[in-house]
């Protein structure tokens, strides 16, 4: 009997073997399995805040866009306006100079001249000329 419990101890004690070493194969294994998820980890988050960075540069770079986009055609609707307003101003200093002389003109006449009426009916229809094409009321 004590060589078949010195043969079943030996196989057991191989067993125990077999398996302390298959024990340590599995820690390895496991060791390098998280060092690998650690290392992918670190390189999702590397990843994961380069495209963050990305994502504010484009973000703020077609931002300005808009702002610089949205100024340059404020910008452009101004100056047009300007130009606009200098036209409008020029006719009106320009109508009221026409507007003048006919006055002169107008005064300068004697009341009891024969072309008096002819004269009032003609700058009448001037200024309601004037007063359609340019719809302005400062006239008289």
């Amino acid at each position: 009997m004590i060589e078949g419990q010195t043969c079943i101890s030996e196989s057991l004690w191989s067993y125990l073997r077999l398996i302390t070493h298959h024990r340590q194969d599995l820690r390895a294994q496991l060791s390098q399995e998280c060092n690998v998820v650690r290392h992918v980890t670190l390189q999702k988050d590397i990843d994961l805040k380069d495209l963050q960075t990305w994502l504010d540069r484009t973000v703020s770079t077609t931002f300005m866009k808009i702002i610089l986009s949205t100024y340059a055609l404020q910008t452009g609707q101004l100056s047009q306006a300007r130009e606009s307003l200098v036209v409008a101003e020029t006719s009106k200093v320009h109508l009221q100079e026409r507007v003048e002389q006919l006055r002169m003109i107008y005064s300068s006449l004697p009341a009891s001249s024969p072309n008096c009426n002819a004269h009032w009916k003609k700058s009448d229809w001037l200024r309601m000329k004037i007063r359609r094409r340019w719809r302005i009321s400062f006239l008289p």
